[in-house]
C-alpha cells in the first residue's frame, strides 16, 4: 500500500506501507500534490501522477511569462531504495503574457475585458489538457499511460519518458 501526504503547492511525502507489519517508509518527496499512484506489475517501481494547480505552476516560471508552463509531473521511483527513477514534465502553453499585455493598459482593458477572459478560460483549459490525473503501467510494464485532468491520455516509454 502507498500514500502521499502534503498540499498542491509544497512537499509531498510519497510511503510505503507493509500490509502485514504496519511498517511504513519514505520513498521520497516532491513538489506539488499526488492525484494518483500506480505500481509497476513486477512490484519494484511506483509512479506518481503529480499536479501543480495552476497557482503553483504560474509561480514557478518567474524568469519569461511567454515560457510553457509546468502545470505537472509524471514520477517513477524505485521501491527498494527510493531512487527517482524518471521525470517527466507535464507543460502547457502560458498565455499568460498576452493576458498581461491586453490588462496592462485599462482603456484597451476595458475594451478588451471579454478578449481577456476567453484568454484566462483558454489558459485553464491548456493547462487541464497537461495537467496528470491518473496513470497506469500496461501489462508488461514498459509503457505509462497518463490521463490528464481533461480527461486526454498520453503515452510514455516508462523507462526513458519518451
Amino acid at each position: 500500500m502507498a500514500s502521499a501526504e502534503g498540499n498542491l503547492e509544497y512537499q509531498t511525502t510519497l510511503a510505503v506501507h507493509a500490509v502485514n507489519d504496519d511498517t511504513s517508509r519514505t520513498v521520497g518527496t516532491t513538489m506539488g500534490g499526488i492525484t494518483d499512484l500506480a505500481f509497476s506489475p513486477d512490484g519494484e517501481r511506483i509512479a506518481a501522477a503529480i499536479n501543480l494547480n495552476l497557482l503553483g505552476s504560474i509561480a514557478q516560471e518567474k524568469r519569461d511569462k511567454n515560457a510553457d508552463l509546468c502545470v505537472g509531473f509524471v514520477k517513477i521511483w524505485r521501491l527498494e531504495d527510493g531512487e527517482e527513477l524518471l521525470s517527466i514534465e507535464m507543460r502547457a502553453p502560458n498565455l499568460r503574457g498576452k493576458i498581461d499585455e491586453i490588462l496592462a493598459n485599462r482603456k484597451e482593458a476595458e475594451s478588451h475585458s471579454q478578449t481577456g477572459g476567453a484568454l484566462m478560460n483558454a489558459h485553464y483549459a491548456s493547462s487541464r489538457e497537461r495537467m496528470p490525473h491518473t496513470l497506469r503501467f500496461s501489462p508488461d510494464g514498459q509503457r505509462l499511460t497518463v490521463v490528464t485532468m481533461s480527461e486526454s491520455s498520453a503515452h510514455f516509454d516508462a523507462t526513458s519518458g519518451a
